[in-house]
């Protein structure tokens, strides 16, 4: 199991008033711990490349390792892959 291992980090451009219905689902089909990042009140403003951008940095500024990413948006998922981190690719959303 990796939550064993490492640390699962959900990150999310949904607005926070979604929280409780994202956890929601979460809980019902993962049984493992994880944290979750979503877009704050004060970021409406932000894109989603901008929101996954920010969180990345805040990992790297905690010096937090980040073992690879699953994105569905092309940007987010070149962003990821520009910055060396294994980032599979759902289908979805292009640009």
């Amino acid at each position: 199991m990796l939550s064993v291992y490492y640390q699962i980090a959900f990150v999310t451009a949904r607005p926070i008033k979604w929280e409780m219905i994202t956890r929601r689902w979460l809980n019902i089909h993962f049984v493992f711990p994880y944290e979750l990042y979503m877009r704050g009140e004060a970021n409406m403003d932000k894109g989603t490349f901008e929101i996954k951008r920010e969180v990345l940095e805040g990992f790297r500024s905690a010096n937090r390792k980040v073992a690879f990413a699953i994105d569905d948006y092309d940007p987010v998922v070149a962003m990821y892959r520009q910055e060396k981190i294994i980032c599979l690719q759902a289908g979805g959303m292009h640009e």
